[in-house]
Order: structure tokens, then C-alpha cells, then sequence
């Protein structure tokens, strides 16, 4: 039995624990993101301990705001990620992002000149380990 989806919206200094739903900027599905978000933190846990994994569906985010995705329970982390200057982007271009543990904590900022649509991710949990991918510069 799958327990019903979360819905989880950015927001400064939350953690969330759960193991199925979606992961939205502030606006939520069906609007933009706000002007003058200032460091929005969020914590994505699984609530079994378990492995968080966090799949973008779609991005859009102006060139001067900023989306950071941490490996871990804060900003202290490694860095995984930071989205910028996406407009309109299809999940083809990500890989899912796992954490090391059972935790990725998102900082998001944006300025105060202009907004965009923002992201839809989804999220699950799962006991294996991560798969590495290699990428090569051209």
C-alpha cells in the first residue's frame, strides 16, 4: 500500500519527513515564484531512513535566481546542484538526485526584478545506494 502523495512547498526553515509526493517552488503548481525570496530553506527527509531521491520534472528559473540542492540535513552539505538561468527546462536534461543519507536540504533565492514559473519535482525513498554518474567536459 502507497500512502498518499505529499505536497511540499519551499519555504524558509522547514523540514519535511515523508517518502512519496511532490516538491514545488513557493507558487506552488500553478503559479510563479515570488520576487525577493531570500534564502527559502527546506529539508526533504525520508520518514523511514531510508534514501531521499528527488526527480525535477520541470524547471524555470531566471538567470538572476538561484535554486542550491545539498546532499544532507542543511546548507553545510555538499553541494549537488545549482539551478539558474533554466527557462522552460524538461526533465530530459537531470538525473534524479539521491542523498547520501537519508536527507537533501534546498536553498532558493531570488531577486527582486523577475520571476519565473519555477520547478515540479517529485520524491520517493529507497534503500539503494546511489548510482554515480560520470560526466565528461567537452
Amino acid at each position: 500500500c502507497t500512502p498518499n502523495p505529499s505536497t511540499i512547498i519551499i519555504q524558509d526553515g522547514e523540514t519535511h519527513n515523508a517518502c512519496n509526493g511532490f516538491f514545488f517552488d513557493e507558487g506552488g503548481m500553478s503559479d510563479s515564484y515570488e520576487n525577493k525570496a531570500c534564502g527559502q530553506i527546506t529539508t526533504l527527509c525520508s520518514d523511514n531512513g531510508e534514501h531521499i531521491v528527488v526527480d525535477f520534472e520541470y524547471v524555470d528559473i531566471d538567470r538572476l535566481d538561484s535554486l542550491f540542492i545539498y546532499d544532507g540535513e542543511s546548507t553545510s552539505g555538499d553541494l549537488l546542484a545549482t539551478f539558474t538561468d533554466l527557462a522552460n527546462s524538461t526533465a530530459v536534461m537531470y538525473v534524479p538526485f539521491q542523498s547520501s543519507g537519508a536527507c537533501l536540504t534546498f536553498d532558493f533565492t531570488s531577486n527582486g526584478s523577475y520571476t519565473a514559473d519555477g520547478w515540479k519535482a517529485n520524491f520517493h525513498c529507497t534503500a539503494d545506494d546511489a548510482v554515480e554518474f560520470i560526466t565528461m567536459d567537452e
